[in-house]
């Protein structure tokens, strides 16, 4: 789909995506998806479910290479692109490049970290500070491996948000950078945790 038609067509999911069928919002919103990935020159295979939940309706995209799933959909007035970690506790892992491309991603004014697993109040130690998502995620990750190991398996999730009214212009080329960023983050987890599995197996 060439960019005028899908800036059209998400044009007319954002004025109205409450009001039609469930089915047309779904099929806008893998287009765009779709759009995205061409645009962000993403090579993967993808498989395509969705939800509905009063007039909040998503999209899920489940990448074939990584086994992991990224979602895009409308929900209390925004548009969301969203994807949890992938396993989390190969965090510890990763090249300087993955903190780099999350730097450049969390100076984006879309982006943001969304935390999942809390630290039990039992331990002394200020949460409720930090802005910078790699500040919360090493803190975090740190804290829970210290005190609650079992729940670094799900560090929480790296999203994206725009209001209804932006310009479908900016959002398409705002998204097309952040999942381009989302999808190389993951991957690198994905890859890191392949490679620990498959030396394990020899």
């Amino acid at each position: 789909m060439k960019e005028r038609e899908i800036i059209e067509l998400l044009d007319n999911c954002k004025e109205q995506y409450w009001e039609l069928p469930e089915d047309d919002v779904a099929s806008c919103l893998k287009e765009t998806f779709e759009y995205l990935l061409k645009s962000a020159k993403i090579r993967d295979d993808w498989e395509f479910k969705w939800s509905a939940f009063g007039e909040d309706i998503s999209i899920y995209a489940i990448s074939q290479k990584q086994k992991h799933e990224y979602a895009l959909g409308f929900f209390r007035g925004e548009i969301y692109l969203e994807s949890f970690i992938f396993e989390p506790k190969t965090i510890k892992y990763m090249p300087s490049e993955f903190w780099a491309i999350l730097a450049d991603l969390d100076l984006k004014k879309n982006f943001n970290f969304q935390e999942n697993a809390w630290l039990s109040k039992k331990v002394d130690f200020d949460t409720r500070t930090g802005v910078s998502s790699i500040y919360k995620i090493v803190r975090n990750y740190i804290l829970l491996e210290e005190h609650q190991p079992e729940s670094t398996c799900d560090l929480g999730a790296f999203e994206a948000r725009w209001g209804i009214s932006e310009s479908s212009v900016k959002i398409l080329s705002s998204a097309t950078d952040l999942l381009k960023g989302l999808h190389k983050l993951n991957y690198l987890l994905y890859r890191r945790d392949y490679q620990k599995r498959k030396g394990a197996k020899a």
